[in-house]
């Protein structure tokens, strides 16, 4: 539909909402419909809500689940009506000049499980509605180049896991103490992020860590009390030095330019893999290789 420049009256069916009008208080358009995918409309610049009256009320796809926008590089706003609460799944890939998700901070779906939006350029901000959609399992945010912030205020008592990776001007990551029930968290090539903060008392149940190319993250957490971590994988940042719980599986570390030394590893009998490579300054491997008897995947180097 390389033409189509408006979502609207031609879909909702103007005529048919204006003659229901007259005699009905409301109106359910689309009332079976649980799929709905709106792909390569490079026109379309407008999505407009369903027309309506001062009497009249209009519910739209009340029964949706799954909604996906994709390769709509004009369109600036997408509304969310009301009436989709039994909305699952939202997905928005390459909607380039995409400004406005239209959820609120006074309306959320309560229904929704995975939100996922990637390559949304225009996007500066995530909407605020997100912190009402209380069942929200999975947030997926990947390139979109001008989010400068991602941050809650209210707790997300479902989500349990967050990937966020090439966000080019993100800065902060202030949502980690509203996610008591998160389990994985990665964060990957978000270079002007300084800082991540989170810890036992907030994420008592993250079990899955990976921070990839975060050029100007300086510091890291201390580990020692997050006995849930599993899986711990660091590649490519500036920290000098760091702390491992002794919960930990998997530990992998690549690309430090400027760590010196790796945390002991007697005390992590759990290991069962371990990987170090490309550290230039690194100057001692860590002391307990020997004491890994579960041990069964292991890398040393290169080192440069």
């Amino acid at each position: 539909m390389d033409n189509l420049k408006r979502f609207g009256s031609e879909i909702y069916g103007y005529d048919l909402v204006y003659e229901a009008t007259r005699e009905k208080e409301t109106i359910v358009l689309f009332p079976a419909l649980k799929t709905l995918t709106i792909d390569g409309c490079p026109q379309l610049i407008e999505w407009m809500e369903a027309p309506t009256t001062t009497t009249t009320k209009v519910e739209v796809f009340p029964c949706l689940e799954k909604l996906t926008i994709s390769e709509c590089p004009r369109l600036s706003k997408i509304p969310i009506p009301y009436s989709m609460a039994s909305l699952r799944e939202l997905r928005i890939y390459s909607c380039y000049a995409l400004s406005s998700i239209g959820l609120t901070s006074s309306q959320g779906l309560p229904s929704l499980r995975e939100l996922s939006i990637r390559f949304c350029d225009g996007l500066s901000a995530l909407p605020s509605g997100i912190e009402n959609c209380t069942s929200l399992e999975l947030l997926d945010v990947s390139s979109c180049k001008n989010l400068a912030t991602i941050s809650f205020t209210r707790v997300l008592p479902s989500l349990s896991k967050l990937k966020v990776e090439f966000c080019d001007n993100l800065s902060c990551l202030a949502v980690l103490e509203y996610c008591p029930s998160l389990q994985e968290l990665s964060v990957s090539r978000c270079p002007r992020l300084a800082s991540i903060t989170f810890s036992t008392d907030l994420n008592p149940c993250l079990k899955e860590l990976l921070i990839k190319y975060c050029d100007g993250l300086q510091s890291l957490p201390d580990f020692r009390s997050f006995t849930s971590l599993r899986v711990l994988h660091i590649k490519r940042c500036a920290v000098s030095e760091f702390h491992i719980p002794v919960s930990l599986e998997h530990l992998w570390i690549s690309e430090f330019d400027n760590l010196e030394s790796i945390p002991r590893l007697e005390e992590c009998t759990s290991l069962r893999g371990f990987g170090v490579v490309y550290c230039d300054k690194l100057k001692f491997l860590p002391t307990g290789l020997s004491c890994l008897a579960r041990l069964e995947d292991l890398q040393l180097g290169p080192f440069c």
